[in-house]
């Protein structure tokens, strides 16, 4: 209950924040752009909810197939992701159009900055799951916390001078580095931190391997 709380108030604090310290015009352009990436969310829920199972049963077959397992989970979430924020990123302006009009083209800079969430958020999700396969629920917390942390701190240094914009780089912030924070005191986090340097250069791997 308490981390689904936590995380609830991490994905609105931005557009509490705008409202508080911005215009309605900022909050409508963030609400837009949200509105675009969030749905891309079920992505990584769906395939963590088919194939996770599967993994951990894995697990009793062996240590090193578990973790090649994971591993590649890892890195299918990761990159749909990144094929999903790059053209999110260059077609911001197009998309925000097509959704909801000229007249919320400010939504598409913000947009434009958010389309990299799934890249990080997906990867998160899948993460999620697996710190509770490993029991390390109290890790799991320590991350939202600090995630949104990390996330109110850049708000307030960044609203005032970027509006929404600035909104969308703090989320990005909290995204990112509530990991570089967390895993040098979480073995699990130093664990999944490696997984997702390995993840980064799969593709390069696989040229190599060719």
């Amino acid at each position: 209950m308490l981390m689904a709380v936590v995380v609830a108030i991490s994905q609105r604090i931005d557009q509490v924040m705008l409202g508080m310290m911005t215009s309605y015009r900022e909050v409508a352009a963030y609400a837009v752009a949200v509105r675009a990436v969030e749905v891309m969310y079920v992505i990584p829920t769906v395939v963590a909810t088919s194939v996770f199972p599967a993994i951990i049963t894995s697990r009793s077959l062996g240590e090193a197939g578990y973790r090649q397992k994971m591993q590649r989970l890892y890195a299918a979430v990761l990159w749909t992701g990144v094929a999903i924020a790059v053209p999110l990123s260059l077609l911001s302006g197009a998309i925000v159009t097509l959704m909801v009009g000229k007249s919320y083209a400010a939504a598409a800079p913000v947009l434009a900055i958010l389309a990299w969430m799934p890249a990080f958020m997906f990867f998160s999700i899948v993460r999620q799951r697996w710190l509770f396969a490993e029991n390390a629920l109290a890790t799991a917390m320590t991350l939202e916390i600090c995630a949104c942390a990390i996330n109110v701190t850049a708000n307030l240094l960044l609203i005032p001078s970027y509006g929404a914009r600035g909104a969308a780089i703090a989320a990005l912030t909290g995204a990112v580095g509530a990991t570089l924070v967390v895993a040098p005191f979480s073995r699990p986090i130093r664990q999944s931190l490696g997984m997702l340097l390995r993840a980064v250069s799969a593709p390069l791997r696989l040229i190599q391997s060719a």
